[in-house]
């Protein structure tokens, strides 16, 4: 099973009333059964909760990092000196 993606928690704070509301549209207090397993209760209970989060937070934006900094002045002279001898050849 693949695990689910990651939340934008960063905007909770903005987003909290937004996402009390669709929580409370998604499971309401009533919606628990007398005759339900706790396992299905629970997945259920799970899969709203996120749902909700995913639909107002959205998701992390997930952007790569260089190995270095790009304005380092040395590595790039380095590369570039690198990147000549390697065409002379």
């Amino acid at each position: 099973m693949k695990p689910p993606r990651k939340l934008n928690v960063s905007l909770l704070p903005a987003a909290s009333v937004i996402l009390r509301q669709k929580l409370t549209e998604a499971h309401g207090e009533d919606s628990v059964t007398a005759n339900a397993n706790a396992e299905g209760e629970w997945c259920t209970f799970k899969n709203s909760i996120y749902t909700a989060a995913a639909d107002t937070l959205g998701f992390v934006k997930r952007s790569h990092r260089d190995w270095f900094d790009k304005s380092d002045m040395d590595i790039s002279k380095l590369l570039d000196m690198l990147h000549k001898r390697h065409y002379e050849l």
